[in-house]
């Protein structure tokens, strides 16, 4: 079973042209308009990120080496003091110790640079490709959850919850398969909206998503009633939940 009644109303086109758009709005509103380029170089966002939150601590040297001469058009290279600044933050991350005056001192250290906004969407685009490849085979195919805007949500919340891995995902999210892959959309919502963010750090970025998953099928609201008896379901199952919220 996939999930059904899906929204392909498109915005700017296209699903990728949708999907990138609400990343780079969500991710980095100051670069995707052209009002702030400092996102061109190295940031703090929580971890270390340069562009649309390509997370610089997530990826490994030799990935951001790659991705980076890819968006640029030309080699980039981490410099041997640019590894062992990395190196050093992920071992602090990973023990915990990796404060925010740590990180912004580090990444005020880094020397790579993106060569312009459109190098900064290729970079993204290049990363969002593995999470498309990892969330089908954590669904067990394509079919089971083809290009929309719900599907753009879904990887919206990937990009700031895992890694892209199917492994990852599936244990990041299972409850959000499984509403997915039973055509459970009233579920799948409360898990983007709510259970998704228990620890409220994305409380705004997580409505946005549940806004464009939507939680009724194309179309008018409530034409089946059995989709009305679903959503029902699940705000009677989930209503203390919700009202911790």
């Amino acid at each position: 079973m996939a999930l059904t009644g899906l929204h392909t109303n498109w915005e700017n086109g296209s699903y990728f042209n949708d999907r990138n758009n609400f990343l780079k709005n969500k991710e980095n509103p100051g670069l995707a308009s052209g009002t702030d380029l400092s996102g061109l170089r190295p940031y703090y966002d929580g971890s270390l990120a340069i562009g649309y939150g390509f997370d610089l601590l997530q990826n490994d040297n030799a990935t951001i080496n790659s991705y980076l001469t890819t968006a640029n058009g030309q080699t980039t290279t981490l410099t041997a003091a640019d590894i062992t600044l990395l190196n050093e933050a992920r071992a602090k991350k990973k023990a915990g110790t990796a404060t925010k005056t740590y990180l912004e001192g580090v990444k005020n250290q880094l020397s790579i640079s993106l060569v312009s906004e459109p190098a900064a969407t290729t970079l993204l685009q290049l990363k969002l490709s593995e999470y498309e490849v990892a969330l089908d085979t954590a669904l067990g195919g394509h079919s089971q959850f083809e290009d929309s805007k719900e599907r753009i949500a879904v990887i919206s919340l990937l990009y700031t919850m895992t890694t892209p891995t199917s492994a990852a995902i599936s244990a990041t999210i299972p409850a959000t398969i499984k509403a997915i892959t039973n055509d459970n959309r009233a579920e799948a919502w409360f898990e983007i909206r709510y259970n998704s963010n228990k620890n409220g750090i994305h409380a705004n970025r997580r409505y946005a998503e549940s806004y464009l998953f939507g939680l009724y099928d194309s179309g008018a609201i409530f034409t089946d009633p059995n989709e009305a008896k679903e959503v029902m379901r699940m705000y009677t199952w989930n209503k203390d939940a919700i009202r911790k919220y």
